[in-house]
């Protein structure tokens, strides 16, 4: 997917929200905050790691979206 440079996670997600018009950013951010029970991954770290959501991206990264599991 191309982003303008100095995109971070969150313009990602809303890039994605708006191109696949399915409500990704509403499951994903509560006030614009990651919700608690999802993990992202950049290159295998996970943001909150980094720099949360304003984490920058760069050419080649590998974002992976972890939804919420849960069982017994």
């Amino acid at each position: 997917m191309e982003l303008s440079e100095n995109s971070s996670i969150l313009d990602l997600i809303l890039k994605l929200d708006e191109m696949l018009n399915k409500g990704l950013a509403n499951r994903l951010l509560r006030d614009r905050k990651l919700d608690p029970n999802v993990m992202i991954l950049l290159n295998g770290r996970e943001i909150k790691h980094l720099n949360g959501l304003n984490t920058k991206l760069k050419d080649g990264d590998v974002v992976a979206f972890i939804p919420p599991i849960a069982g017994g």
